[in-house]
């Protein structure tokens, strides 16, 4: 059986993108999990293993120092654009009978924050439904979403999970990228208090203390604007840093140190399990539905035929293992622990986790899988670059991929 993931050496090729405010995606992971300052070492992890031992192999995780600057692509090399984005025409379809018998296609998916249980779909869809594809996947992580996006533009990654504001600021700064698909629904990151707190709402914070995972964590920029919008001033609360969801936050809640905490979805099971407390939201309504992230490539790659097929089968890959996770969650379960085993010592944040992925990160099975709501992106987009849109949202989120993605789908994912 060929390799799940590639391990060829890819540090190398990584180059340090500019550091953009990234509080909508950073928070796929624990606080202590995420890359704080700038060159301060990137993790990179990849999956192997055949189908006999791949329950005992972990993932490598092996720390590459970035450069101080970008990359350049092959400046003798002008991209081939497709005009207007074209939806691939019927000879294009993806399916695995294009790829010749036993030749694999190495492909770097590159990852904003370091592997682990939120990346469940990709992990299940390199064991199970990639290899079918044809593709061997590689998951290195990057700094940030910023990162990402700067990866894909210079060549030096074929694709990535990048949030909304980075797909778009990527897109309005000249880079030659787009998102083909949304994964997940509903604004990663988040204000809570504790379920029996007297607090409904964000007005009712107004001089008290809004705890955060850090000084650093993206999501210091969302309580400000979340603040701001509620009409209270900076002046008028306070944002201790309180460590990442577990006994430390809880008991900040206890002694009266901090009245909320802005998190993102893995503090959630951490809390309840670790410290058993099960939060409440508070946010407005309109970010219920907010978009996570966008699944990116570049445009030369999507007007390219061969290199077309394979990032649509990498979506339509991660959208069947999400739904894996979601029908059979012991198996799936014993798929990710096999290839993350230092993930999973305590069984019950791992179910809390993947049952949380599964509802956040599985579409609808509807023939839609990946759709953009373009009203949602544009208020997200409102709230974190105001008036810096510059180009039109559907450059950066290009949907006339969507129908070759679900083309198919629901009948594999049945099979």
């Amino acid at each position: 059986m060929p390799d799940r993931v590639r391990s060829a050496a890819f540090a190398d090729e990584l180059r340090e993108a500019p550091d953009l405010v990234d509080h909508v995606f950073r928070a796929l992971v624990p606080s202590n999990c995420q890359p704080h300052s700038k060159g301060s070492g990137t993790m990179r992890t990849s999956i192997s293993g055949s189908s006999s031992a791949r329950r005992g192999i972990a993932a490598a995780m092996v720390a590459a120092a970035l450069l101080a600057t970008a990359a350049c692509g092959d400046s003798g090399n002008e991209p081939a654009v497709a005009a207007d984005g074209d939806e691939p025409t019927s000879g294009d379809k993806p399916t695995s009978e294009t790829q010749p018998a036993g030749e694999m296609r190495d492909v770097t998916v590159a990852l904003p924050v370091p592997l682990g249980l939120f990346w469940s779909p990709y992990i299940i869809a390199a064991e199970k439904f990639y290899p079918e594809m044809g593709i061997n996947v590689d998951l290195p992580s990057v700094d940030g979403s910023a990162s990402v996006a700067q990866q894909i533009a210079t060549g030096n990654a074929f694709a990535g999970s990048v949030s909304v504001r980075e797909t778009y600021a990527a897109r309005a700064a000249g880079g030659e990228v787009m998102a083909i698909a949304a994964f997940g629904r509903g604004l990663i990151n988040r204000v809570s208090v504790p379920d029996d707190s007297p607090i409904q709402s964000l007005a009712d914070l107004k001089g008290k203390a809004i705890g955060v995972p850090s000084a650093s964590d993206g999501s210091v920029a969302l309580v400000k604007q979340l603040m701001e919008e509620a009409g209270i001033s900076e002046d008028e609360y306070e944002i201790p840093a309180v460590g990442a969801g577990g006994p430390a936050v809880a008991a900040a809640f206890d002694s009266g140190r901090i009245a909320a905490y802005a998190h993102g979805l893995s503090d959630i099971p951490a809390l309840k399990v670790n410290a058993g407390m099960t939060l409440r939201s508070l946010m407005p309504e309109k970010y219920q539905a907010l978009p996570a992230e966008g699944f990116v490539v570049s445009e030369e790659s999507m007007a390219d035929p061969e290199d077309r097929e394979v990032a649509i089968n990498l979506v339509r890959g991660y959208f069947l293992g999400a739904w894996f996770l979601q029908e059979h969650p012991e198996e799936a379960k014993e798929i990710v622990c096999g290839v993350i085993p230092s993930d999973c010592t305590d069984d019950e944040y791992v179910n809390a986790t993947l049952e949380l992925v599964s509802e956040k990160f599985a579409p609808e099975k509807d023939g839609k899988a990946g759709a953009f709501d373009y009203e949602n992106i544009q208020i997200l987009l409102d709230m974190t670059l105001g008036e810096a849109l510059t180009v039109p949202v559907e450059e950066a989120f290009n949907g006339k991929f969507l129908e070759s993605i679900n083309d198919g789908l629901l009948e594999q994912a049945g099979a």
